[in-house]
């Protein structure tokens, strides 16, 4: 009943809502008034909508490609070289950044005059480029920068879905001769279709409602170059308050992201054979997850160019960190004359303390930074509870309803499920819109309990996920339970819950990195300083420059500060995070 309501409320109602809202012409601040199929006759003459729309095709056509490819390429090589958990570790870092942290780092990384990629490009000979400045590298640049963050977890699904591959498959194969290319062609690549559909439809979905880098990077400029159609519905929704247009725009996306969907998963649709390779007895399954056989000699030219290769993938992960560090540690006034530079000339730690607002912000202007701060730690505070209600919430409710649909026998439990599911596949842009609404007219705007109801009730992933898990759970168990007259509500309490820990704890996880990187809601409904969580914060401090530029070294101290609690959650429960990625891709 939880999450049924949280779906009620925060997804089929604010569907429906948003579907009579597209039929009229309300700025949130007159009554609203009927203008029937208006709008849509208008996206056809708006040559904005059309240039959005394009752009994030375009978008979605550079970075689900480019992501899959490189992501695909790294899980074989960790599947053939080193699966060692410190590896694994590295590749996921990027993911759990926030888009805003990552479009930070990247911001300095590429910018025009001082930032290191440009220093190492003009040391090397290579000519300059503006990158996020230009109208023409804009929209590319932006994709590379969210393919960075996105490649290790998406390789660690495809290697999640290759261990589960029969062994007994690769030593036939290579008993008949074939070599490492063909058992990637005839055996790993036809059986990951079950994953890499999975991949494919969730990469695309995110692509198409790609929102936070472009907010914070480049605000759909230079020239509107990277407007896709997700910041032009932003736009007219909270920037010229035209919620009916909005709406309109968001369910022409939803009809199109549900038109590609459709079509893909004809296209990437699973074989029986192939799901009755992958449906294999429990000690067989022991076997999938060691290492295939490898055809490649110990020592030779390929493997050592494999090695290569995974070193190179590896750098290009880490620098950036340094980079970044680097710059924190060093003052603004030597910033100039150490572009390009591994080491900073001198180290500094008053960055940090500008960071934290432990400077007066005339001695900040004065040391060359921007005068202004972040509240840190109360936005620090704010992202603790935030994610701390959400993560509390999915994880209780989707575990009961998950368990429900697992073991009860109810009317309508098909039906139900079945909405949860398609609630996966609603784009957020349709939803926020009315739900925006909703909170303002509850006046929950600027409240914990605003940026918190339309996450805490629900989420159908984590409920399709568990369920998935509960029916895997000897029946006999249960059988045993009821025997001793023990109700669902303790059977579920006191047997399911303690057998399923693993996937309780991959929910608990994902949900909790999802929640701390949260940035379009909160950034739309809790701007005030007292609820303003750390991603949200950082974008102001970045915005705050009286100086006409960015106080990088500040921003690069801030930026360190907020990267500590992923860093922290890898050197404390790496196995389980890594782990927890993982499991989404054997289920």
């Amino acid at each position: 009943m939880p999450s049924l309501t949280g779906l009620v409320v925060f997804y089929l109602v604010p569907a429906v809502r948003a579907l009579g809202i597209s039929m009229s012409d309300w700025n949130l601040m007159s009554p609203s008034h009927d203008v029937g199929f208006d709008n849509y006759r208008a996206i056809f003459a708006d040559g904005e909508f059309w240039h959005a729309l394009a752009l994030s095709a375009c978008y979605v056509l550079f970075n689900v490609p480019l992501q899959t490819v490189v992501a695909l390429l790294l899980a074989v090589l960790m599947d053939r070289l080193c699966r060692a958990l410190a590896l694994r570790a590295i590749m996921l870092l990027p993911f759990l950044l926030s888009n805003v942290l990552v479009a930070l780092i990247w911001m300095w990384l590429l910018d025009p005059t001082l930032g290191w990629v440009n220093a190492s490009l003009l040391s090397a000979g290579a000519s300059a480029h503006t990158f996020f400045s230009s109208p023409v590298e804009a929209l590319a640049t932006v994709a590379t920068v969210n393919t960075w963050r996105y490649t290790g977890m998406i390789a660690l699904l495809l290697l999640a879905g290759m261990q589960r591959i029969p062994r007994s498959l690769y030593e036939a194969a290579i008993l008949d001769g074939a070599g490492e290319w063909q058992l990637f062609r005839s055996i790993t690549l036809p059986l990951l279709r079950p994953v890499m559909l999975f991949v494919l439809v969730t990469s695309i979905t995110g692509a198409f409602q790609i929102f936070d880098t472009i907010a914070v990077a480049t605000s759909g400029g230079p020239a509107s170059s990277t407007r896709v159609i997700v910041y032009y519905i932003y736009e007219n929704a909270f920037k010229f308050h035209k919620m009916g247009y909005a709406c309109t725009m968001s369910m022409a996306l939803l009809l199109v992201m549900a038109l590609y969907t459709a079509v893909q998963m004809r296209l990437f649709r699973t074989n029986e054979e192939d799901l009755a390779i992958l449906s294999v007895e429990l000690d067989t399954t022991h076997h999938t997850t060691s290492r295939p056989p490898r055809t490649l000699k110990r020592i030779g030219v390929a493997r050592m160019l494999a090695w290569c290769v995974l070193a190179a993938l590896i750098a290009v992960i880490l620098i950036p960190f340094w980079i970044v560090l680097r710059t924190a540690l060093t003052s603004s006034i030597d910033l100039y004359a150490s572009t390009g530079a591994w080491l900073p000339p001198a180290f500094t730690l008053e960055n940090f303390r500008r960071a934290l607002g432990f400077v007066a912000s005339d001695v900040a202007l004065i040391d060359g930074g921007s005068g202004s701060n972040v509240d840190f730690l109360r936005s620090l505070l704010n992202s603790v509870i935030f994610t701390g209600l959400v993560v509390a919430g999915q994880v209780v409710f989707s575990a009961m309803a998950a368990y429900a649909f697992a073991r009860l026998r109810f009317r309508g439990r098909g039906v139900l499920f079945a909405l949860f599911l398609v609630s996966l596949m609603l784009p957020n842009i349709v939803l926020f819109v009315p739900n925006f609404i909703l909170i303002k007219e509850l006046g929950w705007l600027n409240t914990y309990a605003g940026m918190v109801a339309p996450f805490m009730l629900v989420w159908a992933f984590a409920i399709f996920f568990l369920r998935q898990s509960f029916l895997a759970i000897p029946r006999e168990l249960e059988e045993a339970a009821r025997l001793d007259g023990a109700s669902y509500w303790t059977i579920f309490w006191r047997v399911v819950v303690p057998v399923s820990m693993p996937p309780i704890a991959a929910v608990a996880i994902l949900s909790g990195v999802n929640a701390w990187n949260e940035f379009f809601w909160p950034f739309i409904v809790a701007n005030a300083d007292d609820v303003k969580v750390l991603p949200v914060a950082l974008q102001a401090f970045k915005s705050q420059a009286p100086q006409g530029a960015p106080d990088w070294t500040g921003l690069m101290a801030a930026t360190c500060l907020a990267m500590v609690p992923a860093i922290f959650l890898l050197l404390v429960c790496g196995r389980y995070v890594v782990e927890s990625v993982q499991s989404v891709g054997r289920k």
